[in-house]
């Protein structure tokens, strides 16, 4: 089920949406909704990555190594 909402944005950046979307093959609703889930996406596999440092020492990560691990990306 899909759900229709109204966003507001500058028209210089809907130009350039339209321009790209068109380019791709697709409307602007698909490429907005895959930028979205791309962006949702990024955002879970970092944080499914810290969880998976518990995996490297059963006592634990020091919050140091996973800080420095979340820089690295």
């Amino acid at each position: 089920m899909s759900k229709t909402f109204n966003i507001s944005l500058p028209e210089e950046l809907v130009k350039q949406i339209d321009i790209y979307a068109k380019k791709n093959y697709m409307s602007r609703s698909e490429l907005i909704k895959n930028s979205l889930i791309k962006e949702m996406k990024q955002e879970s596999t970092v944080w499914s990555e810290v969880i998976n440092f518990t995996e490297l020492n059963e006592n634990g990560v020091p919050a140091s190594d996973i800080l420095d691990a979340i820089k690295e990306k």
